[in-house]
């Protein structure tokens, strides 16, 4: 009897502890009868010798854990593009993973409305909500905030845009009305760099208005508004200028939450995608000078690198990362000052790109600052990723 007891302990234990990970072909498997995914216990990792570490990439890097949150201090944003099929796929299997998905779809483009000025919604043609009910029998509590992109305004448009507060006004009414129409959750408003770009800096106040404005109409509904921004310090860590510290202050009021885009690092030296003292330095500059509540920032956790070869900076993706990885006496190397792995191959060959250790390093940083994390984006990257979510 007792071999019995234990024979059946024994498989339950197997059972379970192989749901919580997923393979590539077991995915391809599951895919088939789709199944709404149960609790799993998390996985973990920690870090070892950089050539233990290589070999673990190679064995673990499609090993996509499907298990509830590791990471619960703040909120977890996953973006996914169209032109990457793949991050549908992550976002979908492992939604317990995530508390936001953003779909990189819409546009918020100018419009002409019998007379009027306002806004129409482009990119509709992507919109797949067979996946968005895919990722809610999987995630109940999940949010769906697709980013809407600001652009194609052009001079006076741009200009009534900004001044004309009927103009905002209806503008921000068409993008709730679709949000509602579609049962989603709110959106990532991705405006204030472009603006900014567009108008040589001289739009802060008139942004800052329509921001607030857009915010109450959104809250009125019930939606949420989450507004991405760059980091507002350089590498020398000085003020970049584009978001001030009262910026800072006023969309912290405002918004839901702030995704601070901490990677594509702005040097022109050879170094990582995002350093972790400048991910640090800037996340503790927001947290001082906004005074906004920690759980309203997320920190930019990048899922691609840069081919850095020859002082180059081409990007790369999981896929190419793995080749060069797999490449005859290639070298995995932790870069200490950047927080990151690099890998060295051929004869002058250096590539940056993350892996489950500066991933868990970057996720260990939010934790301490009681941030939350955004993706850019799922897919790029290596499905072991998961593993530190």
């Amino acid at each position: 009897m007792k071999v019995v007891i234990l024979t059946v302990l024994i498989f339950f234990l197997i059972v379970n502890f192989g749901a919580a990970t997923l393979s590539k072909s077991d995915r391809e498997k599951k895919k088939k009868v789709d199944e709404p995914i149960k609790e799993r216990a998390s996985a973990s990792s920690s870090p070892k010798a950089d050539n233990g570490e290589k070999s673990e990439v190679l064995l673990e890097y499609d090993t996509l854990d499907i298990s509830e949150r590791n990471f619960q201090e703040g909120i977890t944003i996953g973006y996914v593009t169209p032109w990457n099929n793949h991050g549908y796929d992550v976002a979908k299997w492992a939604a317990k993973k995530f508390t936001h998905i953003a779909p990189v779809w819409f546009q918020i483009n100018s419009a002409n409305l019998e007379g009027q000025l306002s806004c129409e919604i482009g990119g509709t043609h992507d919109f797949d909500h067979g996946w968005v009910e895919d990722i809610r029998s999987n995630n109940s509590e999940i949010k769906i905030t697709p980013r809407f992109l600001f652009e194609r305004w052009q001079g006076e448009e741009l200009k009534s845009f900004l001044t004309e507060e009927g103009a905002a006004r209806r503008c921000g009414k068409a993008i709730v009305e679709f949000l509602q129409r579609n049962e989603l959750d709110g959106a990532v408003v991705e405006m204030w760099l472009q603006i900014m770009s567009m108008t040589r800096g001289s739009a802060a106040e008139f942004l800052l208005e329509i921001i607030e404005l857009w915010t109450k109409q959104f809250h009125s509904a019930g939606l949420e508004f989450i507004i991405p921004l760059t980091p507002p310090l350089d590498p020398t860590l000085k003020e970049v200028g584009i978001v001030t510290p009262k910026i800072l202050m006023t969309l912290a009021e405002h918004v839901d939450y702030i995704n601070v885009m901490t990677y594509d690092y702005p040097s022109q030296e050879i170094s990582g995608v995002s350093p972790i003292r400048w991910v640090e330095a800037n996340l503790r500059y927001i947290l001082e000078v906004s005074q906004a509540n920690p759980s309203k920032i997320a920190l930019g956790l990048n899922f691609y690198g840069y081919d850095r070869t020859n002082a180059a900076m081409d990007a790369i993706l999981g896929k190419r990362f793995l080749e060069l990885l797999s490449t005859k006496n290639s070298k995995l190397e932790w870069d200490e000052e950047a927080g990151e792995h690099r890998v060295l191959y051929g004869n002058n060959g250096i590539a940056y790109f993350p892996t489950l250790r500066s991933i868990e390093l970057r996720i260990n940083l939010a934790r301490q600052l009681g941030v939350g994390v955004g993706i850019w984006e799922l897919g790029q990257g290596l499905d072991y990723f998961t593993k530190a979510l």
